[in-house]
């Protein structure tokens, strides 16, 4: 297995574009052999991200800022510390509600192809 250790400290940010549209978002990304692990900063746009869906089950926990993650018709508030699990093929969006961003630790399992 390659590249089973990295220093996420030493791993450059990547701009990237979400659901077709880009949002503010930059992520470092970690894969393994099943999963992947994704730090994930995003800015205060005073905008939902785009609702989708995905076959991975993801779970999200908040490290820094509030933000509002809508799973099916449910709203959600996370904060530092909190934690949720989206399963597989629900549609889910995010809302930034702290002006200075949200950073947020992702796992998908199984692992995802497309790293965006």
């Amino acid at each position: 297995m390659e590249n089973i250790y990295k220093k996420m400290a030493q791993e450059e940010w990547k701009d990237v574009v979400v659901n077709d549209r880009r949002v503010g978002v930059k992520i470092k990304n970690f894969v393994a052999e099943k999963a992947n692990l994704r730090l994930q900063e995003i800015e205060y746009t005073g905008r939902d991200s785009k609702p989708h869906k995905h076959i991975h089950e993801q779970i999200v926990i908040t490290i820094r800022g509030t933000m509002d993650m809508t799973i099916e018709d449910t709203v959600y508030h996370l904060e530092a510390g909190d934690y949720i699990a989206i399963p597989p093929n629900a549609v889910h969006s995010t809302k930034v509600t702290d002006p200075n961003g949200v950073n947020n630790l992702l796992i998908f399992i199984p692992k995802q192809d497309e790293l965006y």
